[in-house]
This record gives C-alpha cells, structure tokens and sequence, in this order.
C-alpha cells in the first residue's frame, strides 16, 4: 500500500468518523433540509462559489440553524461518494501496476536486443580479423 493510500485511508476514516458526530448531534432530518435548501438554490449556489459576502453569510447562518458547519457538508459530501473515491483508488492502482509491467517488460526489450547487437557485434568483428 502507498502512503498516499493509507493517508487517504486515515482521512477518510476521520471524514467518516466527523460525519457520524455531525449526524448524531444535528440528526439526519436537519441537515438533509439544510443542505437541500442550499442546493435547490441554483442562484444561491452559484454566487456562494464566487465567494460573493452576501451568498456566504446566507449559507453560514443556513447551516448554523441547522446546528452544522461546512465540516460538516464536507465529511456528508465525502460520505456520500466514498464508493467513487474506492473505484478511482482501484483504477488508479490498477494503471500503475499495468505501467509498472510495462516499464519491465520495456526493459528486459532493451537488455534482450543489446544482448543480441553485442553478440552480432562480436560475431561481425571476428569474420573481419
């Protein structure tokens, strides 16, 4: 395992761990309806990524109704696509082993041919002597 899998694997078990606290003392039900008035507020949304002071202070006081915080969002949105971040993990690991077999495979090539030019070479150099 990579380190950059294990420290994902500690990030995410702290994500989760953040995210079950989050839903114990807010409940399920509230921040459901908090993020979803968030969400379905296409306009809200937009200008909250933009950092516009207005969309940011109503998001803040949105969720601090609710009793959450944008942690909280955050280790809910981790959560929730944890299957694709395992599948992306998967595929990434499975890429670089097939590189890695690749990159051997490209260098017993190159010991094979230079094997077979130095023995031609050898070969060439006593049919001149």
């Amino acid at each position: 395992m990579t380190s950059s899998t294990s420290l994902g694997n500690t990030a995410i078990a702290a994500a989760q761990g953040r995210a079950a606290q989050f839903r114990h003392v807010a409940g399920r039900r509230k921040f459901d309806e908090a993020v979803a008035g968030l969400l379905y507020t296409p306009d809200l949304a937009e200008r909250w990524v933009v950092r516009e002071p207005a969309a940011l202070k109503e998001v803040e006081t949105t969720l601090s109704r609710a009793d959450l915080t944008m942690e909280a969002v955050a280790a809910e949105t981790l959560v929730a696509k944890l299957d694709m971040f395992e599948r992306i993990e998967r595929m990434i690991a499975t890429a670089e082993f097939r590189r890695n077999a690749i990159l051997h495979q490209k260098d017993r090539r190159r010991l094979m041919l230079e094997e077979s030019f130095l023995r031609s070479l050898e070969e060439f150099e006593r049919g001149q002597s």
